[in-house]
């Protein structure tokens, strides 16, 4: 909206204008729940992986498509959840920057656990439905179906916050491993080491007595 969070926008994702900036934050933010672009916070980040992994992403859009198509009323809990969802989903995508924010994005956590959960129940119910089978032992069948996805993405994000801790083994956080390098080498006889930093990109404190080593 502001001109200055255009050019913040257009610096971020190094696009030639500020309309280009805006198209691809615009695109990476309505994305962000079924890609794999890392945090742009900075924070979180764990290349190869998204917010989400993509089961939870593709259950996430058939719970929200099957709620908004059900005929049958809708419960409050029901329009609270979708509701609450888009206004965020919009939101991240058109007023947002550096998107995908992924600290930003944990606001929608709870919308996104019932809309996938209810994504697996219709998922799993239609597929128990064709099997040809008595209707008691397709609700079993729908049950295990449930049980053995939902602990199987468990494992499947177990996987990916393995990778997680292991990229921070190996690379540490980059802001934090600058300041820890400088601090530890401060007193070296014969050096002088700086820390970079301006105000469209305030990583550092101002002012801090390591600033100026």
């Amino acid at each position: 909206v502001f001109p200055e969070a255009r050019k913040l926008q257009q610096d971020w994702t190094g696009t030639p204008t500020p309309w280009a900036g805006f198209q691809r934050n615009l695109i990476q933010g309505l994305s962000a729940f079924n890609s794999t672009v890392a945090d742009h916070g900075n924070i979180y980040v764990n290349d190869g992986h998204g917010f989400l992994d993509p089961a939870t992403g593709l259950f996430l859009w058939i719970g929200l498509i099957s709620l908004l198509r059900q005929r049958a009323p809708k419960r409050l809990i029901d329009i609270l959840m979708i509701g609450s969802f888009l206004a965020c989903w919009i939101l991240f995508g058109v007023f947002l920057t550096k998107m995908p924010h992924y600290t930003r994005m944990f606001v929608t956590l709870p919308m996104v656990a019932f809309l996938a959960a209810e994504g697996l129940r219709r998922l799993s119910l239609i597929i128990s439905q064709r099997m040809p089978l008595r209707p008691s032992r397709q609700v079993l069948w729908h049950r295990f179906l449930m049980l053995v996805s939902a602990a199987g993405i468990a494992a499947w994000n177990v996987l990916i916050f393995g990778d997680f801790v292991r990229q921070g083994k190996t690379h540490d956080n980059e802001l934090g491993a600058s300041i820890r390098y400088v601090e530890a080498r401060a007193s070296l006889p014969y050096y002088a080491f700086h820390v970079a930093a301006d105000q469209s990109s305030p990583y550092y404190s101002w002012g801090d007595r390591w600033i100026n080593t």
